[in-house]
C-alpha cells in the first residue's frame, strides 16, 4: 500500500543525488568515492593510469609541448578527480618541475607509472616509456576486470537459482 510513497522517495533522492554530483564538491566527492571502491575503484585507477599514459605518449610524440600534453590529457580522463588533480600538474610544470615530480602529487597516481616516467624524462625516452606503461595499464586493467567478472560469476548463479526456486514455488502454488 506504500509502494508509491516508496517509489516518490527513491525518485527524490536520485533527483537530489544527481543534482549534488552535478555541484564541483559534489563531482569530487563522488570521483573520490568511486576510485576507493574495492573492485570498482582499483579498475578504475588503472584504466585512468593507461589512459594517462597513452594520452601523454601520444601528444608528446606529436611534437606537442609538455604543458599542453597534459593539459590535453587532463581533459580525456575519465574520473574527474584524476582530472582535476592532472590539470593542476601545468602550473607546476610551468614553474619548471619535473613531469615525475608532479605527478607523486596526484592522488591515486601509481607509484610504478610515476617512477618510470622520472626514468624515461631523464634518459630522454619519455615517449617510449610512457607508451609501455600505457600498455602495461591496459594489459593490467583488462585482468583486474576479468578477475571481478570470475568472481562475480558464482553470485550470479545463486541469484538465478534463487529466482529459478522462487519461480518454481510459485508456480506450484497454482
Amino acid at each position: 500500500s506504500n509502494i508509491v510513497w516508496i517509489i516518490l522517495v527513491l525518485v527524490v533522492l536520485g533527483i537530489a543525488f544527481k543534482m549534488w554530483s552535478k555541484s564541483e564538491k559534489g563531482r569530487l566527492t563522488w570521483a573520490g568515492i568511486k576510485l576507493k571502491i574495492p573492485i570498482v575503484g582499483n579498475i578504475a585507477r588503472l584504466s585512468n593510469a593507461a589512459q594517462f599514459a597513452n594520452t601523454m605518449s601520444t601528444l608528446l610524440g606529436s611534437g606537442l609541448q609538455m604543458t599542453y600534453a597534459v593539459t590535453i590529457t587532463a581533459k580525456v580522463l575519465d574520473n574527474y578527480l584524476f582530472s582535476q588533480n592532472v590539470g593542476k600538474m601545468t602550473s607546476q610544470l610551468e614553474e619548471g618541475k619535473q613531469l615525475g615530480e608532479c605527478m607523486e602529487k596526484v592522488p591515486f597516481m601509481p607509484s610504478a607509472l610515476v617512477e618510470m616516467a622520472t626514468v624515461g624524462e631523464e634518459t630522454g625516452a619519455l615517449e617510449e616509456t610512457l607508451a609501455t606503461m600505457g600498455a602495461f595499464y591496459d594489459d593490467e586493467t583488462d585482468r583486474a576486470i576479468q578477475k571481478a567478472l570470475s568472481k562475480l560469476e558464482p553470485v550470479l548463479l545463486i541469484f538465478i537459482a534463487i529466482f529459478v526456486v522462487l519461480a518454481y514455488l510459485s508456480y506450484k502454488k497454482k
